[in-house]
This record gives C-alpha cells, sequence and structure tokens, in this order.
C-alpha cells in the first residue's frame, strides 16, 4: 500500500514537493520508498493527490505531483467532546479516534475531571493526530484542543444537528444517526454529576448507552465513534 504524507504547502499549486527532515526518514529509511514509488500526499485539511518519488538524495527527496488521490475521509462529521484524562490515555484517545475518522477532539473539565493540559500536551496531541492520519490514510487531521469548560461545551453543542450523551444509566443504546455531523459527550469514568447531565440534556444531548459494561473513557470513545461510523469507508 502507498505511504501517506502529509505536506502543509500542497494547495499551493506546485508541481512538486521537496521531502527532508523526520519526513524524509519516515518515508526513505522506514517506508523504504524508493525512486518511481508512488506516495499519497494530504494537506491536513481534506486535499489528497497521488505523487511520485522522481529524485532521492542523502537528506532529501523530490515528489512529482500527479492526480487527485481519494480523501478517505467518512461521510459523518463526529465532533468529540471528551472529558479530561491522563496525558498518556488521551494520547492514544487521540490516535485511535483519529485512525477511526473523528473530525474533532476538545477536552473539557467537569467536577470529577479538573485535570488540565498545557500547551505541550496540547501540541504533542496534535502531533499523534497528524501521525494518525498518515497511518490511517486520512487526509484530514482533526481539530485537538482544550481545555473547556462544561458551560463552553453547552455553548457549542447548541449549533448540532444532533447530540449523543453517553451514559450508562440510559435504557437508550447508541446506533447509526441519520445526520450528516453528530457531537459526541463522553464524561469522566466516575460519570458527569446528575446537574451536569440535567444541563447538557436541557441543551439538547440524547443519553445513550454502550451497553451494561462499564467502559474506560478512552475505550468508550473508540466504540462509540466505530458505532456511529459503522463503515466508516
Amino acid at each position: 500500500m502507498s505511504a501517506t504524507l502529509i505536506v502543509d504547502e500542497l494547495l499551493a499549486g506546485a508541481s512538486e514537493v521537496r521531502v527532508e527532515g523526520d519526513a524524509f526518514h519516515h518515508l526513505f529509511r522506514v517506508r523504504r520508498q524508493r525512486v518511481g514509488d508512488r506516495v499519497r500526499l494530504v494537506d491536513g485539511r481534506g486535499l489528497a493527490v497521488w505523487s511520485e518519488v522522481v529524485h532521492i538524495e542523502r537528506r532529501l527527496a523530490t515528489l512529482e505531483i500527479h492526480e487527485q488521490a481519494p480523501a478517505n475521509e467518512a461521510s459523518l462529521e463526529i465532533e468529540l467532546y471528551v472529558a479530561t484524562v491522563r496525558s498518556a490515555r488521551a494520547a492514544w484517545l487521540v490516535e485511535k479516534a483519529t485512525e477511526i475518522g473523528v473530525r474533532s477532539i476538545h477536552f473539557f473539565n467537569c467536577e470529577r475531571a479538573p485535570r488540565a493540559y498545557g500547551r505541550a500536551t496540547l501540541d504533542r496531541l496534535g502531533r499523534v493526530a497528524r501521525g494518525a492520519v498518515e497511518q490511517s490514510q486520512r487526509s484530514l487531521v482533526p481539530v485537538v484542543d482544550g481545555v473547556l469548560r462544561l458551560e463552553t461545551v453547552m455553548e457549542k453543542i447548541d449549533g448540532a444537528q444532533r447530540c449523543q450523551l453517553l451514559d450508562p444509566a440510559s435504557e437508550c443504546r447508541l446506533g447509526r444517526v441519520d445526520a450528516e455531523s453528530v457531537a459526541v459527550i463522553v464524561g469522566p469514568e466516575g460519570g458527569l454529576t446528575a446537574g451536569e447531565t440535567e444541563a447538557l440534556v436541557a441543551r439538547g444531548a440524547r443519553r445513550a448507552s454502550l451497553g451494561a459494561r462499564i467502559l474506560r473513557v478512552e475505550t468508550a470513545v473508540v466504540v462509540a465513534a466505530a458505532v456511529l461510523l459503522g463503515d466508516p469507508g
């Protein structure tokens, strides 16, 4: 399978791109691409094109841009709001949610999840998302941000076509939705407080469960995204 590489300047209209640094190491030392190989280039915003390796030097390679390539993005846009977890678990969550096809990941604080993320943590999570896009052959790098206040989450979901709040106590099981986009709220492992849940429901969130088992936050995110997307292709 052809490798995928994020090239931020892809929209500049150039006929070729130069690859060096970490990207060069990944393509030509790890993936062992050779002259004549095809590489799928994406701009991280949804555009994808095919390219061909035309020249390789010791630390620099040139790729010639060809025709448009499949975007490999799911039709359902999932906007994820998730309570903060430890940074290592947040990285796993971002990686897997990106691979599955989530469009954005917003971390938030609530009474039982007051954890703060510094700039360095958010930057690292952004790099994790970029790596997952290349790994999974996507073309869109999800927005990863936070940490939001719960009140801000409530304001943001006002404009959502559909909003699902994961709640193990709900008798309604999460399933496919008839919408182009959906906001998904995943609270902390201790659960949102009754007041927080009531406030979100009052703003239009629909409670749904993933079944009888109580899952870790990052596991619940992956399962919920997979249920909503079905076949993400």
